[in-house]
């Protein structure tokens, strides 16, 4: 899956951004995101919670997963949060 860079109107095509994106493009926080993902769905704050990290911190990589439909929501919210669920893409083939 070719994931998209979000970013590209703001960097302009810079070449050092570029390279930046391809190289986390397929990053662990993905994985573990999905991996989380994979177990239930979770709102992004739950998500943030269970890495243990800040919402702001891996809100990118939500946007990522989502524009590239790996995570999509589910239509239910909690605690002012879309709860999102593994998408299509996403789903281990068997």
């Amino acid at each position: 899956m070719n994931l998209l860079d979000i970013c590209e109107g703001k960097h302009k095509g810079n070449p050092q951004s570029q390279a930046a994106f391809q190289s986390v493009r397929h990053s662990e926080r993905h994985a573990q995101i999905l991996e989380l993902l994979r177990v239930r769905p979770m709102t992004s704050k739950e998500i943030a919670r269970a890495l243990g990290v800040q919402l702001n911190t891996i809100s990118g990589r939500f946007s990522e997963l989502r524009k590239a439909f790996r995570v999509v929501p589910t239509g239910i919210t909690r605690e002012g949060a879309m709860e999102l669920k593994i998408g299509v893409d996403s789903m281990p083939e068997g």
